[in-house]
């Protein structure tokens, strides 16, 4: 059994001894929910000459904007209100490209991953690069697509949408990964747009540090023999 051991000496005496085993968490949150992002507008290009470059890991975002999502306008609870920029995404552009970085500890355990959008009205995703889902968009898995397309059809953002990434070994690498997404307005005169979403592994590694419920001295206590310690984790 793999175990982190924990041990506590005191005066070169053995007092406690702790053997807690690795364990497979509920799941490991990749992208939370308001997350930040960079992001440009779909006025233009994302990249020139090569449209797709955005996509890369290698590809220099440092002239983007860091903002957090839910991203759109005329909708409620949003991060960032397109309404509000010069000139506004209604009547000018349809679409927005954002990109986020997310890690990954190791590859062994991979099955698949969880995404739930919100979205008003389709989105396409790709992780280093590579295509990975495509949303109320039109085409095949890894066909061209711009700034002149929109979304196939109008979706209301009414709640997040579950979707599963399958054989997900296929696209990522351990260490850091290029998330990016281009998502589309139906129309340049919608009278709404919204995007947020989550990426989650379901089966990953429980990364989260236990928290101490209790500890037997409390901290700051005097005692004129110590003999004894007691701590009690959640």
């Amino acid at each position: 059994m793999k175990c982190s051991a924990f041990s506590i000496f005191l005066k070169g005496v053995f007092c406690l001894a702790l053997c807690i085993p690795a364990m497979q968490g509920a799941e490991t949150v990749l992208v939370q929910v308001e997350a930040e992002w960079k992001y440009v507008t779909g006025a233009q290009e994302a990249s020139s000459p090569d449209p797709g470059a955005w996509r890369s890991l290698e590809f220099d975002d440092s002239a983007w904007t860091v903002s957090p999502a839910a991203f759109g306008y005329g909708e409620p609870e949003l991060g960032t209100d397109f309404a509000l920029l010069d000139p506004p995404m209604r009547r000018n552009y349809t679409s927005v490209f954002l990109r986020r970085t997310f890690e990954v500890a190791a590859l062994e355990d991979l099955e698949s991953y969880d995404l739930s959008a919100l979205y008003d009205d389709g989105f396409i995703v790709w992780i280093n690069g590579l295509e990975v889902l495509r949303v109320n968009m039109e085409g095949d898995p890894g066909d061209p697509v711009s700034i002149e397309d929109d979304a196939l059809r109008s979706h209301e953002a009414r709640e997040f949408e579950p979707f599963v990434i399958t054989d997900i070994r296929n696209y990522v690498t351990a260490g850091t990964n290029q998330l990016a997404i281009h998502a589309f307005n139906v129309s340049p005169t919608s009278s709404d747009f919204k995007f947020d979403m989550t990426l989650v592994d379901p089966f990953g590694p429980d990364v989260t540090p236990p928290g101490i419920l209790s500890r037997i001295p409390s901290p700051g206590s005097v005692v004129r023999r110590l003999g004894q310690v007691e701590i009690s984790f959640d």
